[in-house]
């Protein structure tokens, strides 16, 4: 399995298929993709007419398990890999920073912050991925940017106003991460 491969089953599995939980800021998601933040996605077209066509949430569960709808949610990883460059990070860095672009806006922030807890030489920490960034990170030892980056995550998120709702769950998403990258790059 390739670094996009291992990223995509991390995140589907933690962000745990279709939710609609009214605490969430994404509000209605499935695999993460929100509702309230991707509205014009054709995924919620589908998603759409499957409500409407059953009339249990049992069976809903079960109808959204379409090849539509998975090809739908393959594209957007895709795009979304592609948009944070994850291909031109090294392995280890490319799925916390895809798995943190899910949990925050402010994904490649969390890491520009990361890597000037180590670097000489700072860059701008603008959330925006380009060229210095990924060149300073590929700098850098995988694994202490890469625990840095996931402690710069969990702080992030705790400080949020809604920490105490979520706060459990994003502890144990950290540390689900940290095992599942221990357990594919040892």
């Amino acid at each position: 399995m390739n670094t996009q491969q291992l990223a995509f089953k991390f995140t589907r599995k933690e962000e745990g298929g279709w939710v609609d939980n009214p605490n969430d800021p994404g509000k209605e998601t499935i695999d993460g993709i929100s509702r309230e933040y991707h509205p014009n996605l054709r995924l919620w077209i589908l998603i759409d007419e499957m409500k409407r066509a059953t009339n249990s949430p049992e069976a809903f569960k079960k109808a959204i398990q379409t090849t539509a709808i998975e090809a739908e949610i393959t594209s957007f990883y895709s795009k979304h890999w592609d948009k944070f460059k994850c291909s031109e990070l090294k392995p280890v860095i490319d799925i916390i920073l895809f798995d943190t672009s899910f949990m925050s806006g402010k994904a490649v922030k969390l890491l520009q912050e990361s890597i000037n807890s180590f670097s000489l030489d700072m860059i701008k920490e603008d959330n925006n991925i380009g060229k210095y960034t990924i060149e300073a990170s590929n700098k850098l030892n995988v694994i202490k940017l890469g625990n840095e980056f996931m402690l710069n995550r969990l702080e992030y998120q705790i400080n949020l106003k809604d920490s105490a709702y979520f706060y459990k769950d994003w502890v144990n998403r950290i540390v689900a991460l940290y095992k599942y990258l221990k357990h594919n790059y040892q």
